[in-house]
């Protein structure tokens, strides 16, 4: 999913700090059942939908000071899915990022990174299912220069490119690129406060060319941020910015309003940790057929250590979304909107030094005007790793 800044937010928000080296390298087994692993209902799929799914995977999580003052962080996750029923879903399940924090005199920071995201396209997303690989490749740069005191500038970037493996699946290959400038004030007693403006261009360029339909959008979003942390265990961080969208082709309507994203951070105690976010966002996907998305989100995630070795995580998620600009390329009916509702709970644990093991549930289910587009899901994994 395409959301404001994406992952260059965080990064142009990072402060200068290093973090310990880090060397871990994991070989692991998940498998899963799914009630629902098409994420279809009786009226598109009558009968059994429950399948197995086997993902060998490789775990990497690296870290290195270079120089003193750089780090070097790659992470992700690196495997391949084996379905016992839907074999056509069989493929690659890529995860993977990397960024260099460069550090720049006494208050900058520069930090250029990359992202792949390859896998099965979002099967709930799709009028048809069929088996196809969405390749998403993030490239991210941003620039910070806060102080502790005073005015800062902020410059982030981003360019994301979507295909799509599927022959019927290629006119969603999507081109998406943001930009962003802030300038912001920072004061201890305070903490920060940034004047934001940012412009992303949505664009379909297969869509154009081979279904001659023009779904480019262009997005304006002007706000102020405010982050700050209220003491050791309790961040806050908040914006509120206009959005205005404005398509390409006239037929298909623009779109102005408020958005925001809010979000807590809560430690209560040294082994609880609590994350809580609200946000409402002009979004775009590359398997979905709409010109862009207005979205509202809440989650809610939280953890707690019954000991070094294991943890318990909680979570759960509401997601809203009106769908503008519809394509009936690939469904029979618009889509219009549609609200999905889900809730997981997981556990880990260490069995030795090397081996872990790990649990997971999930319940998940879409509502919409329309039962075509409608499903429930439940799902249960188990894993193990081990690590060299």
């Amino acid at each position: 999913m395409l959301t404001m800044a994406g992952v260059v937010l965080a990064s142009a928000s990072a402060s200068a700090q290093t973090l310990p080296d880090t060397l871990d390298v994991r070989a692991g087994v998940v498998s899963t059942f799914d009630t629902n692993m098409l994420r279809l209902n009786d009226e598109r799929a009558p009968g059994d939908r429950e399948d197995v799914r086997i993902t060998p995977q490789l775990d990497i999580d690296v870290r290195r000071l270079i120089g003193g003052r750089h780090q070097l962080t790659i992470g992700g996750t690196a495997g391949y899915d084996f379905h016992n029923r839907n074999t056509f879903l069989d493929r690659e399940r890529i995860d993977l990022g990397g960024d260099v924090n460069i550090v720049v005199g006494a208050f900058c920071t520069i930090r250029p990174g990359v992202r792949l995201n390859w896998g099965q396209s979002q099967l709930s997303d799709q009028g048809v299912i069929i088996g196809n690989t969405e390749r998403r490749t993030d490239y991210e740069i941003s620039l910070a220069c806060r102080r502790p005191a005073g005015l800062y500038p902020r410059l982030a970037g981003r360019v994301t490119r979507v295909t799509n493996s599927a022959d019927a699946r290629r006119v969603y290959n999507l081109d998406d690129d943001y930009v962003e400038a802030a300038l912001g004030y920072s004061l201890p007693s305070l903490g920060d406060v940034l004047l934001v403006a940012s412009y992303e261009r949505f664009n379909r360029p297969e869509l154009r060319e081979e279904v001659d339909l023009n779904d480019r959008t262009d997005t304006f979003r002007t706000g102020l941020e405010f982050r700050r942390a209220v003491a050791p265990r309790i961040s806050f961080r908040a914006s509120a910015y206009y959005v205005r969208v404005e398509t390409e082709d006239e037929s298909w309507s623009s779109f102005s309003g408020l958005g925001f994203r809010t979000g807590v951070e809560f430690r209560p105690a040294p082994a609880i940790e609590t994350d809580i976010q609200f946000s409402r966002d002009v979004s775009n996907q590359s398997n979905i057929a709409t010109a862009y998305t207005i979205q509202t989100e809440a989650r809610i995630n939280a953890s707690y250590r019954p000991s070094p070795r294991s943890q318990v995580r909680l979570g759960g998620r509401y997601l809203r979304r009106s769908f503008r600009g519809q394509l009936i390329v690939d469904t029979p009916f618009p889509r219009e909107r549609d609200t999905t509702y889900s809730v997981f709970a997981g556990y880990s644990v260490d069995v030795t030094r090397r081996l872990r093991a790990a649990l997971s549930v999930r319940h998940e289910e879409r509502d919409a005007p329309l039962s075509y587009y409608r499903f429930v899901s439940t799902s249960g994994a188990a894993s193990l790793s081990l690590r060299f």
